[in-house]
């Protein structure tokens, strides 16, 4: 899962800093109290996507990988380099990848 999640969420990163820095510059043609809050929106946007996708980079702790990733036997552990990437009973991953249930790839199954 986290395969597909890390490119969802760079683009959704990407497209999120493009839209807080329109924002950001929409905020300075208007009335100071409209700007202000148009300026905390693309603020808000950018921190979001940026925030998600740290988790998935600190998903992984110094012991290996998050306590429920940690059980999954090795082959099955996304953080070992295998190309099999079956950590997909982990809620985090899980609940970071439901924004992304309309893109191509993603498996109804891994619903939270």
């Amino acid at each position: 899962m986290t395969a597909h999640l890390v490119p969802w969420l760079d683009q959704q990163l990407e497209n999120q800093r493009h839209t807080g820095r329109t924002l950001h510059a929409l905020a300075t043609t208007e009335p100071p109290e409209v700007g202000q809050l148009l300026a905390q929106v693309g603020d808000y946007l950018i921190a979001d996507a940026d925030t998600k996708r740290r988790i998935i980079v600190e998903h992984r702790t110094e012991a290996g990988v998050c306590d429920h990733c940690f059980t999954v036997p090795a082959i099955n552990n996304p953080w070992d380099g295998q190309e099999i990437d079956l950590c997909d009973t982990c809620t985090t991953i899980r609940l970071l990848a439901v924004p992304f249930a309309g893109e191509p790839g993603y498996q109804e199954g891994w619903r939270p």
